[in-house]
């Protein structure tokens, strides 16, 4: 959704409730909407506060875009392994030993 060129000139290629298209009439009955966002995909070198070339194509960003009864828009940094689909959230991203660490502890 949301994936033409003219979003990626004007920096819109986050997930959003905006590019639900067909489903937007549905959307609004939705509790929850959640999104994921793959930076590797365009090619941009930071998202989030994180370097994402150290990630490869294993970063992935959780965004929380509407909640009725709690907090919206809050996004996590994840590890996606592809092969299991499995999620692990990252370290936060000022922390770079941590990160450092836990980049080697998930390739080895």
């Amino acid at each position: 959704m949301g994936e033409n060129n003219d979003n990626f000139k004007l920096n819109r290629l986050e997930p959003s409730e905006a590019k639900l298209g067909d489903n937007k009439i549905i959307g609004r009955d939705y509790m929850v909407t959640i999104g994921l966002f793959n930076p590797a995909k365009y090619g941009l070198a930071r998202y989030a506060n994180y370097n994402t070339k150290d990630f490869d194509k294993n970063l992935r960003v959780f965004s929380l875009i509407k909640h009725r009864n709690g907090e919206p828009e809050i996004q996590k940094a994840m590890w996606f392994d592809g092969v299991s689909n499995k999620f692990e959230e990252l370290p936060s991203p000022d922390k770079t030993q941590e990160i450092i660490d836990f980049i080697k502890n998930k390739r080895s």
